[in-house]
Order: C-alpha cells, then sequence, then structure tokens
C-alpha cells in the first residue's frame, strides 16, 4: 500500500513538473509605435543550441519594407526561467516614421553543425512600424456579445468617432483590455508597450466575415472583416503565441 501511494505521489509531482511551454513573437505582427531602440523579441522553449555557438545568421531576417534594404543586427540569446529569449538588435536604431518586415526562418542543417529548434508557429513572416498611429487590425465578437478590437499599439483614449458592424453602429460601453492580460503567459521584453484592445458592449450578432469599420478621429475609415475566434484567439495568432507540453 505504502509503495502504491509512493508511485502515486511521484507521478504528481512529475505532472506538476511538466508546465506548458509558451513561445511567441513580439512585437505583435503589425504593431505600430515600437521604440528604435526595442529589440525584436523570439520567446522560445530552448534553443538546443551549444552555449556560445554561433547562431545561424539568417535566422532573423530584417527588412525595411518600401525600400527592401536589409536591417543589419546581431541575435542574443537571454535566459528567462525556463524559456530563451532570442533577441534581434539592429545595429542602429530602427529608424522613426518607418514600416519593417522580419522573417524568421529556420537554416537547413549542416554537416557537422547541431541544429536549431525553433517552433514552426514561430516561422514566417511579422510587420511592425515605428511610425505613431493606430491601425485597427483585427475585430472579434465575443461570446458575452462584446465587439473587440486588436489595435496596434496600446491606448487610453477611445481614437475613433464610431464603430460599425455589418454597417449598424456600434453603441455601448467602452472599455480598454491588456493583452498580456488576456493571454496569460505574454511576457514583452522591457520597453515593448505591446498592442492595444477595445472592446464594446452590445446585442449585434454577426457571422465570421462580417466587415466591421472604424472612423478614427484623425485619418480615414479603416475596416476588416470579423475575425472568426475571440480576442484571445486574434492576440494568438499575432503573436504566433503557442503552448506546448515538453
Amino acid at each position: 500500500m505504502r509503495n502504491l501511494l509512493q508511485l502515486v505521489v511521484a507521478a504528481t509531482m512529475l505532472t506538476a513538473c511538466q508546465s506548458e511551454v509558451v513561445t511567441f513573437i513580439a512585437p505583435l505582427d503589425g504593431q505600430s509605435s515600437v521604440s528604435p531602440s526595442a529589440p525584436l523579441q523570439i520567446r522560445t522553449g530552448g534553443i538546443g543550441y551549444p552555449d556560445g555557438y554561433p547562431l545561424p545568421p539568417d535566422l532573423v531576417r530584417v527588412v525595411q519594407t518600401e525600400s527592401g534594404e536589409r536591417i543589419a543586427g546581431t541575435i542574443t540569446t537571454e535566459p528567462n526561467g525556463e524559456a530563451v529569449d532570442l533577441l534581434f538588435w539592429p545595429d542602429e536604431e530602427w529608424e522613426r516614421d518607418q514600416h519593417f518586415t522580419w522573417t524568421i526562418t529556420v537554416p537547413p542543417q549542416r554537416a557537422r553543425e547541431p541544429q536549431i529548434r525553433i517552433p514552426d508557429a514561430l516561422t514566417g513572416e511579422a510587420t511592425f512600424l515605428t511610425r505613431f498611429v493606430v491601425n485597427l487590425l483585427e475585430a472579434t465578437l465575443e461570446d458575452d456579445g462584446r465587439v473587440c478590437l486588436l489595435l496596434s499599439q496600446r491606448v487610453v483614449l477611445v481614437p475613433f468617432v464610431s464603430v460599425s458592424l455589418g454597417g449598424t453602429k456600434v453603441h455601448g460601453t467602452v472599455r480598454t483590455v491588456s493583452l498580456t492580460q488576456t493571454v496569460e503567459g505574454l511576457s514583452l521584453a522591457p520597453g515593448d508597450a505591446g498592442g492595444g484592445a477595445l472592446c464594446i458592449e452590445t446585442d449585434l450578432v454577426a457571422p465570421p466575415g462580417t466587415p466591421v469599420e472604424v472612423q478614427p478621429i484623425f485619418g480615414g475609415p479603416q475596416a476588416v472583416p470579423l475575425f472568426d475566434g475571440t480576442l484571445r484567439d486574434a492576440i494568438i495568432a499575432r503573436h504566433h503565441f503557442e503552448e506546448s507540453t515538453p
């Protein structure tokens, strides 16, 4: 009986130790007002590379979107609890008022060299801006009836004159929402203010794909199709966020 109890306790402790591994990129895809001195962050559960071994130079490729000019920089590793952050630092600060595209690619393994481990969810392309602008990235209709807007930067005041769903104006109490509180485990690097979100109480109903249009205080209208999922799902997609058990 005692041996059986010990086995149960050991199994419980092993399960507790197998915590979820969180991976993501930051800034989120489409984020604006990124600080000129902020690094690009790739949160991994460990890359399987020996300490001090040079990282593949083409692991992260950053270009100025309009000109296609490649941005030179350095990738460093930084332990973060059980996770490991890869940080891309540009050799010079990001130029202000610009649009950038960055791509994460796992290079093919070469003979006698270690193979870097990067989850598939992290690979691919994303964009960010060093321009001060509030862009509507996604819009969702939550199960509790709120219309939620995922924005390219954090906001304190409502930056829109009106919001409409399928041509019908949305009227209701507006509240700001924290992205890092909505998605547990999303911890951003110092200096990264993150994206923003607003949610509006409404009784409107609409299917995914329905146009959601906002009229900003400054500038022309912006519109996106209603996202097929919740605000949390939209944040996860834009951050290439993934949870897995090691």
